[in-house]
């Protein structure tokens, strides 16, 4: 039975390693069955990450976007392609991102889709409480210095594998600089860095968001106190500012 299964899972994904084209709405129902779904959207329960899994492809992850409304910077700008260019961006810059394999359109509508190989690894937020933190930190300062300002950064969105070898998911909002970012701009996306309940609760506990941050600007060559204190002004510093200051 094992052996009937790959190449039904092969022949479900092979539609996918398009390059700008569309599969059909009965391609997509037959990826979801022989698939696992990872996460759907919670109003109409479609389908939002897909995971194949095949012994001569690997592990491949299909994750679609579903039209929200009618006018959006989707339809100029579709979020497949963001994926694409950020990742082969952040590829160039010596950083681990998914190879994509496919990516196109779901039917005659607006739904859009990016397949690629799943990058190895956990994420930080699925580790806690055994975060590597002056690790992490040492990753962050190295993406900001190298002008990467990935705006959806958190634990979610930062896998770990091995001792320190960090990768990125979830790239269709990130932006690009030939600088490094700005102390306001960083700022801004490490504390974005703990936005879900757990997250706060593992960092601001005992010494770790300031020993967190006192790795960050180790690594940045930034004064933690310069740090702090700008940091001050920030809506979200409350949650953390008692841990590190």
């Amino acid at each position: 039975m094992e052996n009937q299964a790959d190449p039904i899972r092969m022949t479900a994904i092979v539609p996918f390693f398009t390059e700008g084209g569309r599969v059909s709405r009965n391609d997509f129902a037959a990826l979801c069955e022989d698939g696992s779904v990872l996460e759907s959207r919670k109003r109409t329960g479609a389908a939002k990450v897909i995971e194949v899994r095949d012994r001569q492809a690997g592990t491949l992850i299909i994750k679609a976007w579903h039209p929200k409304r009618r006018i959006t910077s989707a339809r100029l700008y579709p979020y497949d392609l963001r994926f694409r260019h950020n990742a082969a961006k952040l590829r160039a810059l010596g950083f681990n991102a998914p190879l994509v394999r496919g990516w196109g359109g779901i039917g005659s509508g607006s739904t859009r889709f990016i397949c690629y190989e799943a990058l190895p690894g956990a994420s930080l937020r699925s580790l806690i409480p055994r975060v590597d933190l002056r690790g992490a930190a040492g990753f962050i300062s190295r993406l900001h210095d190298a002008g990467v300002d990935f705006r959806s950064l958190h634990m979610g969105n930062i896998l770990l594998s091995g001792s320190a070898n960090y990768g990125l998911i979830d790239l269709t909002d990130c932006r690009f600089s030939s600088r490094p970012l700005s102390l306001k701009r960083r700022i801004d996306r490490l504390i974005y860095l703990c936005t879900h309940k757990r997250e706060i609760g593992f960092m601001s506990a005992d010494d770790r968001w300031s020993t967190f941050l006192d790795a960050y600007c180790e690594a940045a060559g930034t004064e933690p106190t310069e740090l702090i204190q700008h940091a001050g002004r920030h809506a979200g510093w409350a949650s953390l500012s008692h841990a590190g200051s």
